[in-house]
């Protein structure tokens, strides 16, 4: 049956750019569905590809408007005549990647490593954030009434399978843990708080300890259910450095100030302003030495501003991880790093906070985090990333129905589907719920 009428649906058309456009579905393939747009949660790779123009360093090919959208909940409106297992009506939740079966890694049971995999709203793979839209009925899961019945907790399915994912790589690595062993989460977001979840869904005894930034977010996860909550540091390196330099630029275009220590008392009560302010007097006077012109001294200046608060950052998280270890006796056993962090994944390492034989798991989706191996063989720790996940969906959507008020909280807010430009432009603002969870979702 040919689709007539027009829909609509949410594309990145450019850097910023956000239009809801027309269009019209083909005829429905034989092995797929049409369904209709129930909700779908926010996820920071939506945001990511909403600021970038929909750039992903996974695709090569000519960059075109992409739908977003892939922690899906819809409703079957048509299946086409080789689907079973499905019938018009059916709520489900959307597993949105489509490997292609074939490869060594889906032929062995793997296919959410599948090179070829077209994942919803990563280029080139149109997302669901749409009316309707046509998806394969082999990775459409069926919801059972109750999980039907509340679908904006139903869009928690995606990332919690992939929460999952990450405990069952944990639990493969470190199989047995003693009752004085903790398990610690780095960050506050739905990601973190999500494993968290999970943690205690299926084992509500095991010590988990939550490390962030956010005070309100880790008061959050105190009262969602961690056993202790530590907060990272707040600096921020090039805020700092740039606080620091606002005046400064002009009491440098001379030589005067260059041996005036004094220009850092006011600093003295704030360890990275004070070392941004010193080295970049310091950088100052050497890069003058050889002769620098004004615009390569400020240069330097804001590049030795910004490394040195950088140094205080990274000494006051290895002081909390510091902290971490003493109040677990020692015994950090696993730690879900789930902020993509390069410089607070290398401190966590080298902190040396863990337990010989552990495992950092990354739970992280950023491109180009790196560091020194040889930190994970001093503890012949272990490094485990997490891809997505595999074979998920079903256990989850077990839990998520068995356990609905331990989950329901990580939803706090809402946003209409025709407000979702306005929110993403800053125009608008979701309704919260009132429970103060990280995640956001779009809703009919």
């Amino acid at each position: 049956m040919t689709q007539t009428r027009t829909l609509r649906r949410w594309d990145v058309t450019g850097k910023h750019q956000l239009a809801c456009v027309g269009f019209e579905l083909p005829e429905l393939p034989a092995d797929r569905v049409r369904l209709s747009f129930i909700c779908n949660g926010i996820c920071g790779s939506d945001t990511h590809m909403f600021h970038t123009g929909a750039v992903h360093p996974g695709h090569k090919g000519a960059h075109q408007p992409l739908t977003l959208g892939h922690e899906l909940i819809a409703r079957v409106e048509e299946c086409g005549e080789s689907v079973t297992g499905l019938a018009v009506g059916d709520v489900v939740a959307v597993e949105p990647g489509l490997p292609c079966g074939t490869c060594a890694n889906c032929r062995k049971g793997r296919y959410h490593c599948c090179p070829k995999t077209m994942y919803m709203g990563t280029p080139p793979q149109n997302g669901g954030l749409a009316d309707e839209f046509h998806w394969p009925g082999h990775w459409c899961h069926k919801l059972p009434a109750s999980l039907a019945a509340n679908p904006v907790l139903a869009s928690l399915v995606e990332p919690l399978a992939a929460c999952r994912q990450a405990l069952e790589l944990r639990n493969r690595i470190v199989p047995e843990r003693a009752e004085d062993e903790w398990t610690v989460i780095v960050g506050t977001g739905a990601m973190a708080l999500g494993v968290l979840a999970v943690i205690k869904a299926t084992n509500k005894a095991e010590k988990v300890m939550v490390i962030g930034r956010s005070a309100k977010a880790l008061k959050f996860a105190k009262d969602f259910g961690a056993d202790l909550t530590l907060q990272l540091s707040g600096i921020d390196p090039k805020a700092t450095a740039e606080s620091v330099l606002k005046d400064r630029a002009e009491l440098f275009r001379t030589d005067h100030f260059d041996s005036d220590e004094t220009l850092e008392a006011e600093f003295a009560d704030d360890a990275a302003c004070l070392a941004a302010a010193k080295a970049a007097r310091e950088a100052a006077k050497r890069v003058r030495a050889h002769g620098a012109h004004l615009l390569e001294i400020e240069a330097e200046m804001s590049r030795e501003a910004i490394s040195a608060a950088a140094n205080v950052l990274i000494k006051e998280n290895a002081a909390v991880m510091a902290q971490a270890q003493t109040h677990a006796n020692g015994y950090i056993s696993s730690l879900f790093e789930c902020t993509g962090d390069e410089r607070l994944l290398e401190t966590i390492i080298n902190s040396k906070c863990m337990l010989a034989d552990g495992v950092v798991i990354g739970l992280g989706c950023h491109y180009g985090v790196s560091f020194d191996v040889a930190m994970l063989r001093r503890l012949e720790l272990a490094f485990q990333p997490v891809r997505r996940s595999c074979n998920q969906f079903p256990p989850t959507i077990a839990l998520l129905n068995e356990h609905p008020e331990l989950f329901q909280p990580l939803v706090g807010s809402t946003v209409k589907f025709d407000d979702f430009g306005k929110l993403m432009n800053g125009e608008a603002k979701a309704d919260e719920t009132g429970t103060g969870g990280p995640k956001c979702v779009v809703v009919r």
